[in-house]
C-alpha cells in the first residue's frame, strides 16, 4: 500500500465516525425543532393549524 492510500485511510478511519456522530446530532436537534414548530403552531397560532397540517 503506498503512503497516499495509507494516508487515505487514516483519515476515512477519523472522519467517518465523526460524520456518523454529526449526523445523529443533526438528526436529533432536527427532531426537537419539529416537535417545537409543531407545539408552537398548536398552541399559539390555532387558526394556522392547516399550515403544519
Amino acid at each position: 500500500m503506498g503512503v497516499y492510500e495509507e494516508i487515505k485511510q487514516a483519515l476515512q478511519d477519523i472522519v467517518a465516525p465523526e460524520l456518523r456522530s454529526l449526523q445523529t446530532e443533526i438528526k436529533r436537534l432536527d427532531g426537537k425543532l419539529g416537535l417545537f414548530t409543531t407545539s408552537y403552531f398548536l398552541k399559539w397560532r390555532p387558526w394556522r393549524r392547516e399550515a403544519i397540517l
